[in-house]
C-alpha cells in the first residue's frame, strides 16, 4: 500500500494540495482540482493508497479531510489517517 503524507503546514491553500495529490497519485489529466473531483477520483480511480494527514486546523483543510474520510468509507482500497 502506498502512503502519502499531507502535512498541511507545507501548503498555503487547497489549490496547492490538489496539485500535489494529482502529481503524487497520478490523477487523470481531466481531474478538476476541486472537492467534488477529488471525491470522484478517490472513490473510482485509487487503489491501495493510504493518506496520512497532518492538519493545522484551517477551515479549507477540514473540508478536504471530510472528503478523504467520506471517500475512504466508500472505497475499501483507500484509507486515511489524521494525526492530531
Amino acid at each position: 500500500m502506498k502512503t502519502v503524507v499531507i502535512d498541511f503546514h507545507d501548503f498555503n491553500d487547497s489549490k496547492s494540495v490538489h496539485e500535489f495529490l494529482a502529481a503524487r497519485l497520478e490523477f487523470p489529466d481531466y481531474y478538476g482540482k476541486n472537492l467534488d473531483a477529488l471525491y470522484d477520483v478517490l472513490t473510482t480511480d485509487i487503489k491501495d493508497v493510504n493518506i496520512l494527514v497532518l492538519p493545522t486546523g484551517r477551515d479549507w483543510e477540514q473540508r478536504m479531510i471530510k472528503v478523504f474520510t467520506d471517500a475512504a468509507a466508500e472505497n475499501p482500497y483507500f484509507s486515511v489517517g489524521v494525526k492530531r
